[in-house]
């Protein structure tokens, strides 16, 4: 992450750069009282911001400055730690970090992606990492896991901590290999105490076999730049050592990841999400309507005349899915726990001109415009008819997002690809995280600052959707 500083911290680096002392700065802008409190870090944001301001009007800085001084008053607004909170959530959104990450060095100079490069021809890896949730790290091993098909294992623990900025950076930080199933994720409570050992710190310990050799590797990390190596750790059989006392612990430390069934299918997917969402409160954002909007006739026509399968695959898949698909779709409009659905104008737009949603599942053909009609006026309906349906549009139809994340309260968030078609047999992957701090840091943030900041209010947001609808409507020949 680049560099977070206050707008006082920031001010103070600019004022260095340009050689300026506050007395020479208060008779440049004519706010001595302001500058006063901003530097000694006791002012108001409506203080910060007057400040600010005046310094644009000076035109005594240029234009990086001013950026870096705007983004500045942000984080004194949020405060630091909720300001990392929010940046690695709108990283995990985007699928990807917004600044280049450092590399990683080895303390012999050598860059870590060319050392962990030389395991390519190994025949299986295996990797135990204690926290080290650095981007550069990720970048390095992501290579490792490009191919679908090699026998590598990860195991990642990471120290549970209170501080609001933890959980989601670590999300965002291993979000290249997140949802690949070799990854598995886990983490200590800090108030478990002393029954499991303590391995802390930044450590990654590897073990990788090639051709009939073990070969093993064991770094520390020193901030986010630097790798101290041990040299032959094979000689001690260091890995051996650790995965004894990791099989040891007790109680053992607990999985982040949601394991997913031994024989994944529409169905049994169908299962888990309604596990998830039954009676529920749940904080969705994504493009537009989602799969379970859909009612289960419109469904089940759209499943039958996509011939997706055989007639008697169809008939089995609807004789298991069909309940499942009417209990959600019930449970979604229905239920009387808060049930948030932000979406962006351009998304419902595109749902309908063509019919399909971003999570449109490939065994469907696209809904015609009369099934359109429906299933986006049943929505308008329930919100109507149900204070606890909130359907809301975002404001900034700018947000960078690759993902869909959906929050159920008090159990987990799920991160889906944005444009999936949950085709399973086509390497369809989603995470469900179980991290109890990202959970609950994660509705709050949704509520803080998505609801309220960044969408329009519940009742612009359904003017403007009918607005939309009606013109659908029209331009369709749909009108009653």
């Amino acid at each position: 992450m680049t560099e977070i500083l206050t707008f006082s911290q920031r001010l103070v680096k600019v004022m260095q750069k340009h050689r300026l002392t506050a007395g020479n700065l208060s008779t440049l802008i004519g706010g001595r009282a302001d500058l006063k409190h901003v530097l000694a870090d006791d002012a108001s944001h409506v203080k910060r911001v007057r400040l600010y301001n005046k310094l644009v009007q000076s035109q005594l800085f240029d234009q990086t400055d001013y950026e870096q001084l705007s983004r500045s008053l942000e984080i004194s607004r949020l405060g630091v730690e909720r300001y990392r909170f929010q940046y690695a959530i709108d990283e995990i959104l985007a699928g990807h970090a917004f600044h280049t990450s450092v590399e990683l060095l080895t303390d012999s100079g050598l860059p870590l992606s060319e050392r962990l490069n030389s395991l390519q021809e190994a025949d299986k890896i295996e990797l135990i990492c204690f926290n080290s949730c650095y981007h550069g790290l990720f970048s390095a091993i992501a290579p490792l896991f490009a191919n679908p098909q090699r026998d590598i294992s990860m195991r990642h623990y990471i120290q549970s901590d209170s501080s609001i900025n933890v959980a989601a950076e670590y999300i965002a930080v291993v979000m290249p290999i997140l949802f690949d199933s070799r990854y598995s994720s886990y983490y200590r409570p800090s108030s478990i105490g002393s029954r499991i050992p303590s391995m802390g710190g930044n450590q990654l310990f590897i073990r990788a076999f090639m051709n009939s050799r073990i070969q093993e590797m064991y770094f520390v990390f020193v901030g986010n730049s630097i790798a101290f190596e041990l040299k032959d750790p094979a000689s001690c059989q260091l890995f051996s050592f650790v995965n004894n006392i990791l099989a040891n612990a007790s109680p053992q430390p607990v999985a982040i990841k949601e394991t997913s069934p031994h024989k994944l299918d529409f169905t049994s997917l169908c299962m888990t999400f309604l596990s998830h969402e039954l009676n529920r409160a749940t904080y969705y954002i994504g493009g537009d309507l989602c799969f379970q909007q859909t009612p289960t006739e419109i469904a089940l026509s759209a499943f039958r005349d996509k011939g997706f399968s055989s007639d008697e695959e169809t008939l089995r898949i609807i004789s298991r899915t069909l309940s499942i698909h009417e209990q959600r779709y019930q449970n979604q409009y229905k239920k009387k726990k808060p049930t948030y659905r932000i979406m962006t104008l351009s998304g419902c737009s595109r749902f309908l001109s063509t019919g399909e949603t971003t999570d449109h599942f490939v065994g469907f053909r696209p809904f015609t415009p009369l099934e359109r009609k429906i299933i986006f006026g049943n929505m308008l309906k329930a919100a109507k008819e149900n204070r606890y349906f909130i359907p809301l549009l975002l404001s900034d139809s700018n947000l960078d997002q690759r993902y869909s994340l959906v929050c159920y309260e008090k159990l987990g968030v799920s991160i889906d690809a944005k444009d999936t078609d949950y085709d399973i047999f086509n390497g369809y992957r989603s995470v469900f995280l179980m991290l109890p701090e990202f959970t609950d840091q994660y509705m709050e943030y949704y509520l803080d600052i998505l609801v309220r900041e960044r969408c329009y209010s519940r009742q612009r947001s359904l003017e403007i959707l009918e607005e939309l609808y009606h013109t659908f409507l029209k331009e369709n020949d749909l009108t009653e």
